[in-house]
């Protein structure tokens, strides 16, 4: 307990030197532009840090780009500080922002806001404004005044054809709206032959067929991510150059060597994977590149009574990673956990397998009967159940290969201090090559008058170091951690060698499956499908009368802007709207 408030201390006292350090370094910003800071402040600034090793950007540095790379280091101590586990249960507890903070409000053009928001996007503004209005202030005092003349129309082409330029204009109506009739014709055109080929169902109801991939990923052990985040996924044998987020449904708590992503066959990209995958000369291995995780630095779900979970089809995805965190906490930390309301929309009765991706198969506790789960199914465009059978899922083991290596952090297990690492050598290798270059070549050029030397030369040498020195730091960090990840990688390949030979030799099926995830059914208190109807949000949410109730929402635009005007109502002071994100 002592430690845990040291650390909260800790991390209060440097989220209060950032703030400070951030408030100074916008003054600078807002004071730049006018004549007190090159009047007065500049000649000061520029006589208290004159130097030959930097010469005029030393101060620029100084007052711009130092503040900036000295919060990025303060915040990744204090996210570093963030990532214990005794830090991660007192951040859990309920404390809770005012009011007036937390409610959402409907912004046309913002979407979306709360007042953080609002105050910092109005912010942003002002200082634009700011910056403009005072642009232009100079400008007009070192411009003459001039007469405006008028701008000419002549034009060599119209008088050759005996039109002038004022009975043009009507020229360019006509072509303008025989334009947009040429293109109205092209799409109705292009609608009627997808209608006599039988391909409008192709084009209008694709969430018709479900055609849903789960691909699962051997990870290292010292991968770390938070639900809801998400990595980016590049397969080279269908693009080399796209890469497409996709949320990650897996726990990293729950499934140490294991990461998983739910891919819905709705573009042309997933539908390719899907092809390549269900082909019927099944291929034995398929390569893979992935990039991330990325996600929220900490999670605050603990924090309410109830969690009333809203999702409109895609949107279930980072519902099952929090779940699953929820899990992990409650068998393995017993901490006590919310009570859990889904709210699922779908299209069709198909689209209800995705359900079963909510309990994982494997490296859940048994202990699990804690979470307190209740399932509401909506499904919209279906009036009773669907009389097809569903076919059960395919499993397809592909064989790893010696180059193969699981899922691992680039800056080590601790990233966020290798990260702190990264941003001060690379900037204290920067200076020293900036320094040596400023001293040995561009000083015994200009003095410091900075008139005499290229301002093209030392802008490129500027990126140069740069880069060199990203490069450098980036470099060293990586090439380190990769040699310690090494032996793991080969531990997890070898792993994996032994479960595929076991799979390609006997029958791998559905009931498998199954039996392995039935001690987990008890954590899933009821799970209730309605046909045929879209659910009452506002009399759902308003029922809940607990005194803190969460309301997470992932799913259309739709979607969020009616629960945030239900939580933002004042209706029930209990709701707490919080938007999640999520790709698919």
């Amino acid at each position: 307990m002592a430690s845990t408030t040291v650390i909260s201390a800790i991390r209060g006292a440097i989220l209060v030197l950032a703030l400070v350090v951030f408030l100074g370094n916008i003054m600078m910003w807002i004071i730049m532009p006018t004549d007190t800071y090159y009047n007065d402040w500049l000649f000061h600034i520029l006589a208290d840090t004159n130097s030959t090793f930097f010469g005029i950007q030393g101060p620029i540095m100084l007052d711009f780009t130092f503040p900036i790379l000295f919060i990025a280091v303060l915040g990744c101590l204090y996210l570093h500080l963030g990532k214990r586990r005794s830090s991660f249960i007192e951040s859990s507890k309920r404390v809770e922002k005012p009011k007036f903070m937390r409610r959402p409000m409907i912004i046309k053009g913002l979407g979306i806001v709360n007042l953080t928001e609002l105050a910092l996007f109005t912010m942003f503004i002002a200082l634009c404004v700011w910056y403009f209005a005072d642009y232009v202030r100079h400008w007009y005092k070192q411009v003459p005044v001039r007469s405006m003349s008028r701008v000419t129309r002549g034009s060599s082409i119209l008088p050759m054809l005996g039109l002038t330029s004022e009975a043009s204009i009507k020229y360019h109506i006509w072509l303008g709206n025989l334009a947009m009739s040429l293109f109205t014709a092209h799409g109705f055109l292009y609608i009627l032959y997808w209608s006599i080929t039988h391909r409008l169902s192709e084009s209008l109801h694709v969430f018709y067929r479900a055609k849903t991939i789960e691909l699962n990923f051997s990870k290292s052990r010292g991968l770390k991510y938070n639900p809801t985040s998400t990595i980016f996924i590049n397969v080279p044998t269908i693009s080399k150059l796209q890469w497409h987020p996709f949320t990650i449904t897996s726990n990293s708590n729950l499934e140490p060597e294991r990461l998983s992503v739910v891919i819905k066959c709705e573009g042309s990209w997933s539908q390719k994977l899907y092809d390549i995958i269900q082909s019927p000369s099944s291929i034995d291995r398929l390569q893979v590149s992935v990039e991330g995780p990325y996600g929220p630095a900490s999670t605050h779900f603990l924090r309410h009574d109830v969690l009333v979970m809203i999702s409109g089809g895609s949107g279930i995805t980072p519902f099952i990673s929090i779940i699953r965190e929820l899990l992990f906490i409650s068998s393995t930390l017993k901490c006590k956990t919310p009570r859990i309301m889904l709210i699922s929309v779908f299209k069709n009765s198909s689209h209800l397998s995705i359900l079963d991706l909510i309990l994982p198969t494997s490296g859940a506790p048994s202990n699990s009967g804690n979470l307190d789960l209740q399932i509401e199914a909506y499904v919209t465009r279906e009036k009773g159940q669907s009389k097809d059978k569903l076919q059960s899922p395919r499993t397809i083991w592909f064989k790893p290969d010696a180059s193969d290596a699981p899922i691992s952090p680039a800056l080590g297990p601790n990233s966020w201090l290798w990260l702190a690492a990264i941003i001060s050598s690379s900037f204290i290798i920067y200076l020293v090559l900036l320094g040596v270059f400023t001293q040995y070549v561009v000083y015994p050029i200009d003095r410091n008058t900075n008139n005499l030397y290229s301002y093209t030369k030392k802008g490129s040498m500027n990126m140069l170091f740069i880069c060199f020195s990203i490069m450098i730091a980036a470099s060293a960090a990586f090439l380190w951690n990769k040699k310690q990840n090494a032996k793991e990688a080969k531990q997890i390949q070898d792993m994996e060698e032994s479960v595929t030979s076991r799979s390609s030799n006997s029958s791998f099926d559905h009931d498998d499956v199954e039996m392995e995830s039935l001690p987990l059914q008890s954590t899933i208190k009821s799970i209730n499908i309605h046909y045929g109807q879209r659910p009452n949000l506002k009399r759902i949410l308003s029922e809940i009368k607990d005194s803190s109730v969460g309301a997470l929402v992932s799913g259309p635009k739709e979607m969020r802007q009616d629960v945030a005007a239900i939580c933002s109502s004042g209706l029930a002071d209990n709701l707490h709207f919080e938007s999640i994100s999520f790709t698919w």
